[in-house]
């Protein structure tokens, strides 16, 4: 019985739609610059929402982190690649991101161990110092009041 009111609950919802002309007229901003326009989709939708990329290939756009590691982890065979991140191959290369099948397996399989709990750990104090090293240029600003973004740092 409740795998049947769990069915009903999920054909019951739909996720908030961008309209497909809003994203088609933002699809110039989008290839531009696409974080501003995808935080901002995120700002008025909410944080998992339908969009068309370039107005025509449907998508859906998330922060959500438990659907993420839904989709990514654990049940990522019943999701395939869209045609927009095989063409993105063409200019990230053919990695985890944007491979799938055999190929994907073997380069997971390659990179799971640096991903170990130990070995991130072991990492945790080498990122505060980047950060720290990093920050350091804004913090001084910002104590002389003169802080302003984007801070002449490198990263």
């Amino acid at each position: 019985m409740g795998d049947l009111e769990n069915s009903e609950k999920t054909a019951a919802f739909s996720l908030p739609r961008v309209p497909r002309w809003r994203s088609l007229l933002r699809s110039f901003a989008l290839a531009k610059d696409p974080l501003p326009v995808l935080d901002a989709t995120l700002a008025r939708y909410g944080d998992t929402v339908e969009l068309f990329i370039g107005g025509v290939e449907k998508s859906i756009l998330t922060r959500d982190a438990g659907l993420t590691q839904h989709v990514l982890q654990k049940n990522s065979r019943n999701y395939a690649k869209s045609k927009f991140t095989q063409g993105f191959s063409r200019y990230v290369g053919h990695g985890l991101l944007t491979n799938e099948g055999p190929d994907w397996l073997r380069q997971r399989r390659l990179i799971q161990p640096g991903f170990h709990r130990q070995r991130v750990a072991g990492l945790t104090g080498l990122m505060q110092e980047i950060t720290a090293e990093t920050l350091a240029p804004l913090a001084a600003q910002a104590a002389g009041g003169e802080a302003r973004w984007p801070c002449p740092c490198t990263i």
